[in-house]
């Protein structure tokens, strides 16, 4: 993740790579599937709002084109992005108040848009989703918050769920380690290889033929990758049958990533989501599968491709506005922080801490802040309160600890800079949202 506010916010490239796929139908690629999740019953401000559910995304955002049709109020500009004034926001349930982040198209999609007939005014991220339970019906394409988990899933393969921002799976590996499956329901294709699972399977069906998908890159440019039909993938302890396999983007792809799973996948299974407990239980589905386009194969009921294109919904979620509104808050921190504010960030990472109290992002944050403002008995304070509550320590934020406790204060932010590159989705403290 990059962490520099006028960034493309993380999690939103397979979003935004999804937006370009009618671009297929116009070029010598196969058409691609364009199935979303659309939140039920949202409202801005009074308005009604089209909202995506994309468990890949790091975050909630909305994008500039509706902000004046919600009345969402520029508070803070930052380039291409923005931070909303607080807005009444309902997604089915409770109203609260939360301020937003706003993204602003690029002149490709925006012209893209222009000329389609899809229309929605942002997506829902994970984090705002993960203390809730989800329950996937893959038959009716419905996902709905519940209060217990249902007591069929007695006996589902269970996964845990990792504390990543966006929605990822660890699973256990034949070699022993560990790997993560990203879900991402913003994502209307199957199953995702890494790469070396890719070239294996790829290795072990030479003959099996592939299509041809054409996508928008996150970069703008347009891109192409192949995609083949498998009658049975295994990912760690994830066995699904009857799906559509390619290689995992590279944009998604991490150290631990082994694959991933798209709305196509998620028709291939019974999943409820205890994000509380950090439990994810999969009931895969025998074949065959419901229908997919470009490929010519016996599938399930009387399903055709006009049903299972006509999207999913989701309906009674339990969302979190702290989480949201605490998120926005450390956008905005990043923000003044890269501008060379160092006082207005440590200002709002402390009013995060007042919506989410004890929340490990926004101490680490606010300790490398004081860091480089010369505050070390703060910085020590924050950031050994993250070292002793991590739920997951980090070694790369452990190491700048150390230093940090012996007193090399220099060589402390040196590491602490360099740790949030390779690792800047700090864990979780028990008992808190991010």
């Amino acid at each position: 993740m990059d962490i520099r506010p006028t960034a493309l916010p993380a999690g939103l490239f397979s979003l935004l790579a999804s937006l370009g796929l009618s671009l297929s139908a116009c070029s010598s690629a196969d058409p691609s599937p364009t199935g979303r999740v659309f939140v039920q019953h949202a409202e801005v401000n009074g308005h009604p709002a089209s909202l995506l559910l994309d468990t890949g995304a790091e975050g909630t955002v909305f994008f500039h084109p509706s902000a004046d049709r919600l009345e969402l109020k520029t508070a803070v500009a930052m380039g291409t992005t923005s931070i909303s004034k607080p807005a009444q926001i309902a997604l089915g349930g409770d109203p609260f108040t939360a301020q937003v982040f706003l993204y602003d198209f690029p002149w490709y999609l925006r012209l893209y848009f222009s000329m389609s007939s899809l229309g929605f005014d942002g997506s829902l991220g994970w984090p705002e989703l993960r203390e809730g339970i989800l329950v996937f019906d893959p038959v009716a394409h419905i996902i709905k918050g519940a209060d217990e988990v249902p007591a069929e899933t007695a006996g589902w393969l269970k996964l845990k769920i990792t504390q990543a921002r966006g929605l990822h799976l660890e699973t256990p590996l034949s070699n022993g380690q560990t790997g993560t499956i990203a879900v991402d329901t913003g994502n209307p294709y199957g199953v995702a290889l890494s790469p070396a699972l890719w070239d294996e399977w790829r290795a072990a069906h030479p003959q099996t033929p592939t299509v041809t998908r054409r996508v928008w890159a996150p970069s703008g440019a347009v891109g192409t990758f192949e995609e083949a039909w498998a009658d049975e993938v295994q990912i760690g302890e994830l066995k699904l049958t009857d799906v559509p396999v390619h290689r995992l983007a590279s944009y998604e792809a991490s150290t631990d990533c082994i694959g991933g799973l798209g709305l196509y996948a998620l028709c291939r299974m019974n999943l409820v989501l205890d994000g509380k407990n950090s439990i994810a239980y999969i009931q895969p589905k025998p074949a065959p599968g419901p229908p997919y386009i470009s490929f010519d194969r016996p599938v399930a009921g009387t399903d055709t491709d006009e049903h299972y294109y006509g999207n999913w919904s989701a309906d009674n979620l339990h969302v979190s506005g702290a989480t949201l509104q605490a998120n926005t808050l450390q956008l905005l921190a990043l923000h003044y922080f890269s501008n060379g504010d160092t006082a207005q960030a440590i200002a709002i990472y402390t009013q995060e801490l007042d919506v989410v109290p004890h929340r490990i992002a926004a101490l680490l944050y606010r300790g490398i802040v004081r860091l480089h403002q010369g505050d070390q008995a703060g910085a020590l304070a924050d950031l050994k309160y993250v070292d002793e509550n991590a739920q997951h320590p980090v070694p790369a934020f452990q190491h700048a600890y150390a230093k940090l406790a012996a007193g090399d204060f220099s060589g402390a932010l040196t590491d602490y800079d360099h740790a949030i590159g390779l690792s800047p989705v700090p864990p979780k403290t028990p008992g808190h949202s991010r």
